[in-house]
């Protein structure tokens, strides 16, 4: 359990790096559609990834 509880981490961790070098050049794009779709990357990442990734910190502690 506890190593996939530590491949789940890794996975999310690399998908938190994807999500962030995608969301932050958007603080000084102008491209409205690149925008949108970052902020729906957002979206899904607080509502799928990080109630999961809380979990499993909460369970590995």
């Amino acid at each position: 359990a506890i190593l996939i509880g530590t491949i789940q981490t890794l996975g999310n961790s690399s998908f938190l790096a994807m999500t962030h070098s995608v969301s932050i050049p958007h603080r000084y794009d102008t491209n409205p559609k690149k925008t949108l779709i970052n902020q729906h990357m957002e979206k899904l990442y607080n509502i799928i990834i990080y109630p999961f990734e809380n979990s499993v910190n909460r369970y590995m502690r």
